[in-house]
């Protein structure tokens, strides 16, 4: 099983700059196969390329092929610790349910060059089960050879053991001139509950809030670090009140629309009509879609691939390291996806079907990632905030177990 050293973001810091850590994530992985190069592109959420879903369970993952023969595939789920790390305790291994090798490829049309064939499959089914309630990941595998490994994701399985409730209202965090310093624009999230009479306090584990598609880079709240940011109060019986104030809301994110043929020509394109891009720092961004992407019809035969070429020419130089994440790098900060400097102009090329993608710009400076130097951070901001609850279980040999799922839909801080 291969493993890619990717950069993520800690976003729990007193000022703008967010510290960098490292994380070993399971990645975008393609390997070779005896029919050739495999690659799996263009994975979605939801039961329809039209979109990308949040990924929560029920699922239907569908994705593009690129073969030179049609391959046989099989995709293999694992129950995960909070670190989207596979449990290998045998009760948790749901052997028997954890694998479908019933994956049917399609042909896409002869006129679409990236990918020649396209599948969708929805979990669980007769195959494939999700009996505990926390982390899953999934890996598309070589049918007759599991450790070609050829795409793998995360998604939630939800529980509603423990009823979350929630507020978010606007906080200055740095002097009075937040209004004009984005710095100082920050929102309090208050998560409220109370336990059954079946859970015992002393083995609330944690609280984890996602942003928008950020999954693998939770603000986590902890019942065993907390400080004046992020902290919990317990009323010494059953409830608990869980509170982040360094939640910032940042901006709207950058979008391309790459639908149309005519405006688009292929194969090489510009993310943007206009020349360059620059800096959002005072500027708010239109409406976004959460950090998500919409893809044309696997079956329209428009839906190509494109080299999309991304230009920044910031008003102000940050000279250092910029890099591009979105929801074709599953909001990672990935090494491959830095840009690259000629002429005082930032630019990367990156192979995206035809759609609409979310994105911003991130920059990588004295060992921190800034995602506000470049883009703002903006009280109306509407974001989307997921958040989990876990509960130290003794099932099954001891787990994570998730007992409380909330989602904010559309939410911005209000006064």
């Amino acid at each position: 099983m291969k493993l890619i050293l990717t950069l993520i973001y800690q976003p729990h810091q007193k000022n703008r700059l967010l510290a960098l850590k490292f994380f070993l994530i399971f990645a975008f992985i393609s390997t070779l196969t005896s029919n050739g190069q495999v690659v799996v592109k263009s994975v979605a959420f939801g039961g329809s390329s039209y979109g990308s879903a949040f990924p929560i369970a029920p699922i239907t993952i569908e994705a593009d092929v690129s073969a030179n023969e049609k391959p046989d595939l099989s995709i293999i789920f694992r129950f995960c610790d909070e670190n989207w790390r596979p449990y290998e305790n045998f009760f948790l291994e749901n052997t028997g349910f954890n694998k479908d090798h019933e994956i049917w490829l399609t042909n896409l049309p002869v006129s679409v060059s990236g990918a020649s064939y396209h599948f969708s499959k929805s979990f669980p089914n007769k195959n494939v089960t999700f009996p505990f309630p926390g982390k899953w990941m999934y890996f598309i595998v070589d049918r007759f050879d599991e450790a070609k490994i050829y795409y793998s994701g995360g998604f939630f399985v939800t529980a509603n053991e423990v009823r979350l409730i929630t507020a978010v209202k606007k906080e200055t965090l740095i002097g009075s001139t937040a209004l004009q310093n984005t710095e100082g624009r920050s929102q309090k999230l208050t998560i409220d509950f109370e336990l059954p009479d079946e859970l015992f306090y002393n083995k609330v584990s944690h609280i984890e809030v996602v942003e928008n598609r950020k999954i693998y880079s939770p603000i986590k709240l902890d019942t065993e670090e907390f400080d004046n940011l992020r902290y919990y109060e317990f009323d010494g019986y059953k409830g608990f009140s869980f509170v982040v104030r360094d939640l910032y809301p940042g901006n709207n994110y950058r979008q391309t629309d790459l639908r149309n043929s005519k405006r688009f020509i292929e194969p090489d394109v510009k993310a943007q009509i206009d020349m360059y891009e620059t800096s959002r720092y005072f500027r708010p961004g239109k409406r976004d879609m959460n950090g998500s992407f919409k893809l044309m019809n696997d079956q329209n035969p428009e839906a190509d691939y494109l080299n999309v070429e991304f230009t920044l020419s910031p008003d102000i130089d940050p000279g250092d390291r910029v890099f591009i994440a979105g929801s074709f790098t599953d909001w990672l900060v990935l090494p491959e996806f830095e840009l690259f400097k000629e002429q005082g102009i930032y630019k990367r090329v990156i192979e995206l079907k035809r759609g609409i993608y979310d994105y911003q710009y991130v920059v990588l400076t004295s060992g921190f990632l800034d995602w506000y130097y470049l883009e703002g951070n903006f009280w109306e901001t509407e974001n989307s905030y997921s958040i989990f609850l876990y509960y130290n279980s003794d099932e099954n040999g001891g787990y994570k177990k998730m007992i409380g799922y909330k989602n904010i839909a559309g939410a911005n801080a209000k006064d």
